[in-house]
């Protein structure tokens, strides 16, 4: 009897996630993130979401503890659902192995920073039926308006 394994599922996760500025001007803001996300499975029409929310430091204290959920503690963010195939389909990556590493940036838009403030930016990388996969945090805080 020949005896076989499947290949195991390497673990996606978040590398390197940072926003291009650690202090933000109080008032309307637009911060620009960077992340490289690894081990990323386009097998059979792989979906992702990629998600950033930012928080009050303190809000996303009680968030962690229990004391906040998360639409109490949210100051704001975005998420993208991302298809890999068809992001890959002109790409010359697109070939086997079945994995690669993706760097992405994101913006969030508008937002409201206040002096003194340090904000808690998370990156959370899921899978389409809502699975958190990985998450990152990276701090940013408001300062006067140079």
């Amino acid at each position: 009897m020949n005896n076989f394994k499947l290949p195991e599922h390497k673990q996606e996760y978040i590398s390197n996630f940072i926003s291009d500025k650690a202090y933000v001007p109080s008032g309307k803001r637009d911060v620009d993130f960077s992340v490289n996300l690894l081990n990323l499975n386009y097998e059979n029409g792989a979906t992702y979401i990629f998600s950033i929310y930012i928080y009050e430091a303190e809000n996303y204290k009680e968030l962690i503890s229990g004391k906040l959920n998360d639409n109490e503690a949210t100051h704001g963010g975005l998420a993208q659902e991302v298809s890999l195939v068809a992001l890959l389909s002109d790409s010359e990556h697109y070939s086997n192995p079945s994995y690669i590493d993706l760097p992405i940036k994101m913006t969030v838009k508008n937002l409201i920073y206040e002096t003194d403030k340090i904000y808690a930016a998370v990156f959370i990388l899921g899978a389409k039926a809502g699975r958190e996969i990985s998450r990152s945090v990276t701090y940013i805080k408001g300062v006067e308006n140079e």
